[in-house]
């Protein structure tokens, strides 16, 4: 079940893989590659069946259809996957073999590859889906990075791609490539084919190792040669220094290419090293292209948003330099626009005036919109790169722990919701005043309250939920107040003592590797905290919209729903008759969102007789805990000041804008799943049981009814009356 890779033949393909395969023809024609070791999939079949991991892992991915998972859902779904091949001993037969096979690399350095079958043909490319490790030392060590390569298998990417080709993953497998490592001199990627002009080749170097290249950490040095002649017709290099490939060692690469290209019959990607003055070719795959010529940049508004969810992982220093951007430059940018705005008194503009400035506001928008899912949301992989690292150094029992190291009591939800809590407690401490509030008795003993809840409106009123703006009707507010003030609750904050967490995990690093893991628990707590607040500074933006919008309607004496590009028309020409067109002049609150809802909220009512029989759904454990209540379901604004202490909050996903009850309740149901959405945030900010991905939560539970939600597996029973 291990085969030295020069003695790999074509009938050994199917068990060692593609990649594997095409190092053995390389090295048969003569070109010079690593020595190295090929695991079959034998191995990794033995590992599950032997081990009953493949059993855990149907259940992880039956909790949900693959294709109706979310991007936080699959991110949550592999790592859960990735914890169990981490923490599952391997058994002793398969240790012994595979000890006695790498024995001969112990003491060297080694590079760890994904070899799948299947994987890197002339119809699909997985580069980059699945794990490589470079510079490993020691056997064990070696073992342990078998099992994240086999892992990778069911990585949220490789998951994805397999769907895209109609490939199914149960049938997938994995061989495993253990390679001596070259330190080359200069090291680099080379095309055949450049996918934008099939007349040139394309070749990429950087001085030492390739890892920081493939990892788009080096900004290498390219050439862009002739692909008959091998004239070079381009270079680029980022600094000015000697080059890095001379004109012999490019002709070598270029006669190469072609060579490998007329072999193959199709356009090759080889990774190279060059050391000593020899060249080593450390892979060969076909040229595949992802996305399709032409294709539009705004990925996340297409309906397969599948292309978009590949681009989301980042790497270290790209998360740095986009927490840089995202803290000096975006978030102060969106604040200021929407203090600008809210200060403005648009009660006192003309029609036309009112009107340019509703289009101002829709285009201002939908420009922070476009970069919320450009570069806000693709922020939040700094959290789930600290929990792979946290989750491979300290090998967790739960492959969450990690989320109890990123609390933050600066988020601006729980600033606020503190807030909230404040003003219960002034109710509750002062009952004389608490009976005059209720008997609507406005008198100088309640001054400072209303002062308190002024303050608390002028700093957090102006927020947005599914269209409206919320926490702007005082008495609303005040009667939320008032329910909650009749009703145990404590003020106490849980001070939960994380001292020990963070020194396992630091502790489990070297001395000169302390300040990169340093480093990234910074990271992950930053983009943990401005995932929350994100939603919160575009909500703001969004409620600067809606209330020139409704200035617009009161004007126009309009009550139905209507789009905030169509007031406008209106307020600027009388006779403007609204059109269906209309409805798409606003990405806010688009008609196509709409007919979606729709059409899904019929469906489930169709269905809801059949699933009402039901008395238990399983989703995503996205809160540890086991939480009892009657259920609450939100729908819309009025929902959420009917919420009442100790319900379970049923929703189709959780809006930072209302977290404010969230803290009061006895668990959490949403549609929405994964762990980085706001709800599962939430929960974990205050120990509430959570459970997402629950399909059509909304309709299929009714408020009212008893729910038992089991954060710890995934589950929510409707409890028989």
């Amino acid at each position: 079940m291990m085969i030295p890779i020069k003695e790999i033949r074509k009938k050994d393909l199917p068990k060692v893989g593609e990649k594997a395969y095409n190092l053995s023809k390389l090295n048969s024609s003569g070109y010079l590659i690593p020595d190295g070791i090929s695991l079959t999939e034998d191995i990794y079949r033995n590992f599950l069946s032997e081990t009953g991991l493949i059993d855990k892992i149907r259940m992880e991915l039956a909790r949900r259809e693959l294709s109706a998972m979310r991007w936080e859902e699959l991110w949550d779904t592999s790592l859960r996957i990735r914890n169990l091949f981490l923490r599952t001993e391997i058994p002793e037969k398969i240790y012994r073999e595979l000890f006695r096979g790498l024995s001969e690399y112990e003491g060297l350095p080694v590079v760890v590859r994904s070899s799948a079958p299947g994987e890197d043909s002339g119809n699909s490319s997985f580069a980059g889906l699945h794990e490589s490790y470079v510079d490993i030392e020691g056997v064990d060590n070696i073992i342990t990075h078998i099992k994240l390569v086999w892992a990778s298998l069911w990585s949220d990417r490789a998951l994805l791609y397999r769907k895209e080709l109609g490939l199914d993953p149960w049938k997938s497998s994995m061989g495993v490539i253990v390679q001596n490592l070259i330190k080359g001199d200069v090291s680099g990627v080379a095309f055949s084919r450049d996918p934008t002009d099939k007349d040139q080749m394309v070749i990429e170097a950087v001085p030492g190792l390739n890892q920081d290249l493939v990892d788009g950490k080096v900004e290498p040095e390219r050439w862009m040669i002739d692909t008959e002649d091998g004239s070079i017709k381009e270079r680029y290099s980022s600094s000015n220094s000697t080059t890095l490939l001379n004109e012999k060692e490019l002709e070598i690469l270029h006669s190469t290419l072609k060579s490998l290209h007329a072999e193959y019959g199709f356009a090759v990607d080889l990774e190279w090293t060059l050391k000593d003055n020899k060249f080593y070719i450390l892979q060969v795959r076909p040229v595949t292209t992802l996305t399709k010529e032409g294709e539009e940049e705004r990925l996340w508004e297409k309906e397969d948003k599948r292309p978009w969810y590949r681009s989301l992982t980042k790497s270290f220093d790209t998360l740095k330099e986009m927490q840089r951007r995202i803290e000096e430059e975006i978030l102060p940018d969106m604040e200021k626009a929407a203090a600008y705005m809210k200060n403005m008194d648009i009660s006192s503009i003309d029609n036309l005036s009112l009107s340019k400035e509703i289009l101002r506001r829709i285009e201002l928008y939908e420009k922070w919109h476009n970069i919320y899912w450009q570069e806000l949301i693709p922020f939040a992989h700094g959290v789930r790169l600290f929990g792979k690292i946290y989750n491979d150094t300290v090998k967790p029992s739960d492959p969450y722990e990690f989320t109890e190291l990123l609390k933050s009591d600066n988020m601006i939800s729980v600033t606020r919701n503190r807030s909230f809590l404040s003003l219960i407690k002034k109710i509750k401490d002062d009952p004389v005043l608490c009976e005059k509030l209720k008997n609507k008795i406005f008198d100088d003993t309640s001054l400072d309250f209303w002062e308190s809840l002024d303050k608390f409106m002028h700093h957090h009123g102006n927020s947005s939920y599914r269209g409206d703006s919320l926490l702007t009707n005082k008495k609303d507010v005040l009667r939320l107040i008032l329910n909650m003030a009749d009703t145990d609750i404590d003020f106490e904050e849980e001070c939960k003592d994380i001292s020990h967490l963070e020194n396992k995990f630091l502790s489990a690093f070297k001395i000169d590797q302390q300040n990169f893991a340093k480093d990234i628990l910074n990271l992950a707590r930053i983009s943990w905290r401005i995932r929350d607040d994100d939603n919160i500074y575009l909500g703001r933006l969004e409620s600067a919209l809606l209330d020139s919008v409704n200035q617009g309607k009161i004007r126009l004496s309009i009550n139905e729903k209507v789009t905030p590009y169509t007031v406008a028309m209106m307020l600027a020409d009388p006779d403007h008759s609204p059109k269906v067109s209309d409805d798409t002049k606003s990405s806010p609150f688009s008609s196509k969102d709409k007919q979606k809802r729709n059409k899904l909220i019929k469906i489930a009512t169709i269905d809801k007789n059949s699933e009402m029989r039901m008395r238990k759904f399983t989703g995503q454990p996205a809160g540890p805990g086991i939480g009892i209540g009657k259920s609450r379901v939100i729908q819309n604004q009025e929902d959420v000041f009917q919420f009442k202490k100790g319900e379970v909050l049923v929703c189709d996903a959780i809006d930072p804008n209302m977290t404010f009850i969230v803290q009061f309740a006895s668990a959490i149901v949403e549609r929405r799943g994964g762990m980085l959405i706001h709800g599962a945030i939430i929960a974990r900010e205050y120990g509430i049981p959570c459970v997402t991905g629950i399909d059509n939560a909304t309709e299929i539970i009714e408020t009212g009814v008893t729910l038992v939600v089991d954060g710890y597996t995934g589950t929510v029973t409707i409890k028989e009356t």
